[in-house]
């Protein structure tokens, strides 16, 4: 009885682990490590040519002027801490809703806010892209 209790848990996590919400979450979490360590080369990946990456103070940015800003440090986002996280995927398209706090500095002037903000995820291929930005200070 207890092999079979440990069977069916280490089949629960790998089907949890492969499934579309924890490849969504897995591509959010790179997000967040990839813009505040300014890694470009995994933001072209996980960024989709259409991003419409809307700020709190409603700039919106496309993709290649989000990195461009990160690059010429209009923008840099020094942390980024998950509070709460929901994913929900329909098809291919996946919508992440999150609260946390951002330490960012912009035009120079360092803040820290509590936010949240809508993911919207395409998948392309067997990856990820984020599609949509829209972020609300709380």
């Amino acid at each position: 009885m207890k092999t079979l209790f440990v069977v069916a848990a280490v089949s629960l996590f790998t089907l949890r682990a492969d499934s579309p919400e924890a490849q969504v979450e897995a591509a959010e979490k790179a997000w967040a490590k990839a813009t505040t360590t300014n890694d470009y080369a995994t933001l072209e990946k996980l960024l989709a040519p259409e991003l419409v990456y809307t700020h709190s103070n409603g700039e919106a940015d496309s993709k290649q002027v989000f990195i461009d800003n990160l690059k010429n440090n209009v923008r840099k986002y020094h942390d980024i801490v998950y509070d709460k996280m929901s994913v929900k995927v329909v098809g291919n398209t996946a919508i992440v809703n999150v609260t946390g706090k951002l330490k960012v500095t912009t035009r120079g002037n360092l803040g820290e806010v509590k936010v949240c903000f809508l993911h919207v995820f395409i998948k392309r291929g067997s990856s990820w892209q984020l599609l949509a930005h829209q972020s609300a200070r709380i």
